[in-house]
């Protein structure tokens, strides 16, 4: 059994993906990646790609992108570091000052022409304080954006259910893809009523998706090919905005892109990053939309210059201390060594739950054998040949056949039952 689960492990590990279907990876070629996009990001300015929020994509760009990558069970939701720095002034044009410690009047008692001096700085130390407020000016005097996409429903389901369309008359390849459709559409379906998200709350309004053929905007002059809705945003629930505005609609009112204003930045949140994805951007509608949104959010900027954050919106300073605190965690659940770790806890496994009491399927019990059978026609003879009914005995021996016994085998009986008697 341990054999079975090792080699099934092994077949697994070693399994290429037919397609990857990663959400927001760059270089992978998903479908659900933003390689697309992030070319996009390139033809329209200057892009700088970081992992993290870095004092330069934090003072100096003008555009700054990312894609929520949706909830995680090692990390707490992208919606919380989102507020929190928006609460810290995130968007103010000019970075928070740093608070500068007073410096301790340091006392020294001379004795000099008999008076005592009062000494709180050197001429050193003004200098070395002028130096500190002309570093102090701000890196960034220009408002900017952040441009942040939420993650709803992505093309892994439609990708499948295609696929399925595709294979008519191959039955095997089209089982195979309609298994994966299924799997991916459980997955859509599976979605909380409502759910928490940045500057609000959204509720479940299709649970496997809908996509509107058309929308409404008086802003964009270019509208895609569908509108892909699955939640319905509520109104937001924060009120560290001035005002806000929805810039693309469906026809029934799915906001899909609103604008929020900030002192010194807006923020222009992406309900459902669906249409952005590399499978949605292969329609000329959707490509030329996704251009026009990049125009907008890089309205009024002198620099033109673009940061893409690919992995969390945290500062690098916290980013840096959170990965610290779970380095080694990390480290266990990258590839190959967690799969390193898998083989190892295995056999432990597999020792508990030999030892775990545990109810298996009932044994069929074994027929019985026919020397059984002949015992039993023995010894009811011998009790008959005890009663002397030795006549009686040798016709229950004769008539009794559950199965053609041989005439020596019945011979045989007879004789042990007579030398018995005698």
């Amino acid at each position: 059994m341990s054999r079975v689960l090792l080699l099934l492990l092994y077949l697994l590990a070693c399994q290429k993906k037919l397609v990857d279907e990663s959400y927001a990876t760059l270089g992978r070629k998903s479908i659900n990646g933003i390689d697309r996009f992030t070319d996009l990001l390139k033809e329209n300015g200057e892009l700088s790609v970081t992992p993290y929020l870095n004092d330069s994509a934090r003072y100096e760009a003008d555009l700054i992108v990312h894609f929520d990558p949706g909830p995680s069970l090692f990390q707490p939701p992208e919606y919380e570091s989102i507020e929190k720095l928006l609460e810290e002034g995130f968007l103010y044009s000019a970075p928070p000052a740093e608070e500068i410690e007073e410096t301790e009047e340091i006392q020294i008692e001379e004795v000099l022409h008999g008076r005592s001096a009062l000494i709180s700085q050197t001429p050193d130390e003004e200098d070395a304080d002028e130096d500190e407020e002309a570093d102090d000016e701000p890196l960034r005097k220009t408002p900017f954006t952040l441009l942040f996409f939420l993650r709803d429903t992505d093309h892994s389901a439609h990708f499948w259910a295609a696929r399925v369309a595709d294979m008519e008359g191959h039955d095997g390849e089209r089982a195979f893809a309609l298994d994966l459709w299924k799997e991916r559409l459980s997955a859509l379906t599976s979605a909380p009523q409502e759910e928490e998200v940045l500057l609000g709350m959204r509720r479940l309004a299709f649970p496997s998706g809908q996509r509107f053929t058309h929308g409404w905007s008086y802003l964009f002059r270019n509208l895609p090919a569908y509108i892909p809705v699955r939640y319905f945003a509520l109104e937001p629930q924060s009120s560290g905005f001035s005002s806000w505005r929805p810039l693309l609609a469906s026809p029934s009112g799915h906001h899909l892109i609103r604008e929020f204003l900030y002192d010194g930045g807006r923020l222009l949140l992406v309900y459902n990053a669906d249409l952005f994805l590399n499978y949605a951007m292969m329609p000329a509608q959707n490509d030329l939309f996704a251009r026009e949104l990049i125009e907008l959010s890089l309205a009024d900027s002198p620099g033109r210059k673009i940061a893409l954050i690919t992995d969390s919106m945290l500062p690098l300073a916290r980013a840096m201390e959170s990965e610290k605190n779970d380095s080694l965690w990390k480290i266990l659940r990258s590839f190959p060594l967690n799969l390193i770790l898998l083989f190892g806890l295995l056999p432990g496994i597999l020792y508990l739950w030999s030892r775990w009491p545990h109810t298996g399927r009932p044994v069929a019990l074994e027929e019985r054998s026919n020397r059984d059978f002949l015992e039993h026609i023995e010894a009811l003879g011998v009790k008959m040949d005890h009663s002397d009914h030795l006549e009686s005995a040798a016709r229950l021996l004769l008539n009794s056949r559950v199965r053609p016994y041989s005439d020596l085998e019945l011979k045989i009986s007879l004789e042990k039952i007579i030398k018995e008697k005698e």
